[in-house]
């Protein structure tokens, strides 16, 4: 082993066993034990006693100083159990914690995971970072209830506490492989399988062989937890577990945010999304450190909230990890309206500060800025110009922009070289050989294959009409020789920038992002017009009630924030919406494409619950606003116009605000029917493990689908029986095992009322030949189980939609 290319740990332990052990293990790894304090450590192992807390914090920041990336790696001297494990990781955040009595298997695995890294994600659907440290909480909580529960068994029988044992495995088995903890999903599918068998009623107390057995899955568990896998694949020598320098990701142009704020990592994903911009969001400023300092991504930008309330560190810590050879550009995030602040925070040359509360239009004008102000090497520039020395000075001065340009010195060649060279931005000068300048203009602005094109005057006339009649004409903008380079840059990025921001910042509502109520109704009128005669379209109007009286009672800050965050939500449930416009505070209009009125007023009810939730979170207090909402579904068609479509919609609305509940009413133009034969599927899932629950909802609602969730089978009964007809499809999943009842009772229950149109899939951990069987004889589709595959199950309902 070359010593000078090893990973150095330092171990300080008073535990002989384990410094035998480790100082044997370490080696295998290309690393090595240490015993005296220096830089260039990697990691170290620090015996933990409780009654020295202090002197172990003092201990690790004393390293961390020296090693800022320091692996902490406590060795417990005390029980090893979730509840120690849970307080040790709460308050001290260590990288692992280890036995004091770790076997040689456990501590192998434990290396292999520290060298590794290898995170064991079988799924390749993305989950959010906020998805997975609830999953976190969750599975360590479900692991201190199973080892609780254990403990008691070992005391007395008792079948309510084996069927309760077995419910917390078997909900970790189902969950585990999909949220990327492959280990701790199979341990647990092996503890509810060897438990089936003592839900007999008969059955006598288990031996203290089985409760042996129960508590060494407890114990592994808790390995599998920290990603020690501690059944490794057997033909992998322990070579192949070396480090690999970690993979770059840099593309063309990407964002890396870090904040801990939900709703502006929402917001910027969705505007990214739009302008195919890949975007990175983090949660952990730890992680992004990390992230940023090995250079496992590189971005272009780097986004920061600077007061972070996370594992004690600021945004300036993230910015500092920033790669120092090619440093992105740098935004920053704050709550803080001072002017001051925000001048010193200038002065350290961040390329823009977003102040909370950020709207929409926000970081739309941000996205924009940063891509346009990037210049990427896809722009292209053609340079029409007789005379060739002027040209070749534009060129080389647009090739410092990144920006790929070609000359043109005969004119007559214009229209063959712009089929041929594609240009973005076209350089025109006015005295050329054969044709005029501003003949040229005209005729590329009445051809309607070249009116994206933008077109600068490029000329040595400095007569003040030059401009006027320039834009008259329909050029863009006027650039005078001789060249001036930082005139250039500036009107080439205003140009590039403007034609990407499409909507005018006066056509948008400052507060939510939408556009005004004038532009709206040009957008809808537009719709109208080029949408096929027959089409289904809807508007969906949205007031609040008395805003004067609220912002009296609540302050106007509060309630113009929650207005904001209406708009949010009402994006965010309104799937298939085409438009979106302010006709007043608080008073929102919708366009939205083939609703049915089930959709609506399901989306709606979404709506009112989530913005209700948001109250509680943001204002923790009872706000008394209320929601109404009136709606005109319609198939377009000449006879109807946007005036017609709003009175009726505006008649709705006035009948949902005279009821004291939050409420919605659809109406329809005179003469059509008020039923739609359109639909969306609907999937519709039925587990009590709300962890797995609630990242198949995310999974099937990022492809688009309406998704109903319920975790008991109760609930989904009534769901059904209170449906008056299904207009849409439905895709029922349904786990087999239920805390109150089985599922086939569930479908039992269902298919009473509506023997047909509902597609079923099981979703189980019951996977014995005679279950699957039953399944299938009692209406089933289709019949998986636990663990899965994510990807698996979405095209398994997608195959079923398309029945």
């Amino acid at each position: 082993m070359n010593a000078s290319n090893s990973k150095k740990y330092l171990l300080i332990s008073k535990q002989s066993y384990f410094q035998d052990l480790f100082s044997s293990l370490f080696p295998l790894f290309n690393a090595e034990l240490v015993q005296e304090e220096n830089e260039g450590l990697e990691g170290a192992l620090l015996d933990f006693d409780s009654t020295k807390k202090d002197s172990i914090l003092a201990k690790i920041n004393s390293l961390k100083s020296k090693n800022p990336n320091l692996k902490s790696i406590f060795i417990l001297c005390e029980p090893f159990n979730q509840k120690k494990l849970k307080e040790l990781f709460e308050e001290f955040h260590p990288d692992f914690i280890l036995p004091v009595d770790i076997s040689s298997e456990e501590a192998k695995a434990f290396l292999r995971a520290l060298f590794q890294k290898e995170q064991n994600l079988i799924s390749k659907i993305k989950i959010s970072n906020e998805l997975l440290e609830r999953y976190k909480v969750s599975a360590f909580d479900k692991i201190g209830k199973m080892e609780a529960l254990v403990d008691s068994l070992s005391e007395f029988y008792d079948l309510e506490k084996v069927r309760n044992l077995r419910m917390e495995a078997h909900k970790l088995a189902g969950s585990g492989l999909s949220y990327g903890y492959k280990s701790l999903g199979e341990l647990c599918r092996l503890l509810d399988i060897k438990l089936m068998p003592l839900l007999e009623p008969d059955l006598k107390s288990p031996s203290s062989d089985f409760i042996t057995f129960c508590k060494k899955i407890i114990r592994q568990t808790l390995f599998a937890f920290q990603k020690i896998d501690l059944q490794p694949e057997k033909e992998k020598p322990l070579e192949s577990y070396k480090k690999s320098p970690a993979k770059k990701e840099k593309d063309t142009f990407s964002i890396y945010l870090v904040t801990a704020d939900t709703l502006i990592q929402h917001m910027f994903n969705v505007h990214a999304a739009k302008k195919r911009i890949k975007l990175i969001s983090e949660t952990d400023p730890k992680l992004a450190i990390e992230n940023l300092e090995s250079g496992a991504i590189q971005p272009t930008c780097l986004i920061v909230e600077m007061d972070y309330p996370i594992n004690k560190l600021k945004g300036e810590d993230v910015i500092e990890a920033s790669s120092k050879k090619d440093p992105p550009r740098i935004g920053i995030i704050i709550s803080d309206d001072n002017l001051a602040t925000e001048v010193g925070l200038v002065q350290k040359h961040f390329s823009f500060i977003l102040r909370k509360p950020i709207t929409e239009s926000n970081i739309n004008l941000i996205l924009n800025q940063l891509v346009s102000s990037s210049l990427p090497a896809s722009i292209k520039a053609l340079i029409v110009d007789d005379d060739p020395d002027a040209a070749i000075i534009l060129k080389n001065a647009l090739q410092e922009l990144h920006i790929e340009a070609d000359i043109l010195t005969d004119e007559k060649m214009l229209l063959a070289t712009l089929q041929q060279k594609s240009p973005n931005i076209i350089f025109l000068d006015l005295g050329l050989a054969s044709y005029s300048g501003w003949h040229l203009l005209q005729t590329l602005r009445s051809d309607i294959r070249y009116s994206h094109l933008i077109i600068v005057i490029y000329t040595g006339n400095h007569s003040p009409e030059i401009l006027s009649k320039g834009i008259e004409l329909g050029a863009d903008d006027v650039l005078l020789k001789p060249l001036d380079f930082t005139t250039l840059n500036m009107k080439v990025s205003y140009l590039l920038r403007r034609n990407r921001v499409g909507i005018a910042e006066r056509d948008l509502d400052y507060k939510t992002g939408f556009s005004t109520f004038e532009k709206f109704t040009k957008d809808v009128e537009a719709y109208l017009f080029s949408i096929p005669q027959g089409f289904r379209l809807g508007l969906v109007l949205i007031k609040t009630s008395d805003l004067d009286t609220l912002k009296t009672s609540y302050g106007e800050e509060n309630i113009s924030n929650l207005i904001q965050g209406l708009s949010i939500i009402a994006k965010i449930n309104f799937k298939k919406m085409l438009a979106s416009g302010v006709i007043s505070e608080g008073f929102l209009a919708l366009l939205i494409e083939e609703p049915t009125s089930g959709e609506i007023e399901f989306e709606f009810e979404t709506l009112v619950r989530d913005f209700f939730r948001d109250i509680q979170i943001y204002s923790k207090a009872e706000v008394p606003i209320k929601l109404s909402s009136g709606a005109c579904l319609f198939k377009n068609s000449s006879t109807l116009s946007f005036n017609k479509i709003m009175e009726v919609a505006n008649q709705a609305l006035s009948l949902a605000l005279k009821d004291d509940k939050q409420r919605i009413i659809i109406s329809y133009p005179a003469g059509e029917e008020t039923s739609s034969s359109q639909f969306t599927p609907c999937i519709v899932i039925v587990d009590d493990d709300t962890d797995l629950q609630s990242l198949m909802t995310q999974t099937f609602e990022r492809e688009g689908y309406q998704v109903i969730s319920f975790t008991t089978g109760q609930e989904a009964i009534d769901y059904f029986v209170k449906l008056t007809s299904l207009d849409k499809k439905y895709i029922l999943i349904l786990d087999r095992v239920l805390s109150d009842m089985d599922g086939l009772d569930v479908l039992k229950g269902i298919k009473i009322k509506f023997p047909t149109n509902i597609h079923i899939i099981f979703l189980s951990s019951l996977s014995s030949e005679s279950d699957i069987v039953r399944g299938f004889q009692e209406g089933a589709i289709d019949y998986v189980t636990k663990p899965f595959n994510l990807r698996v199950l979405l095209q398994k309902a997608r195959a079923l939609i398309n029945l």
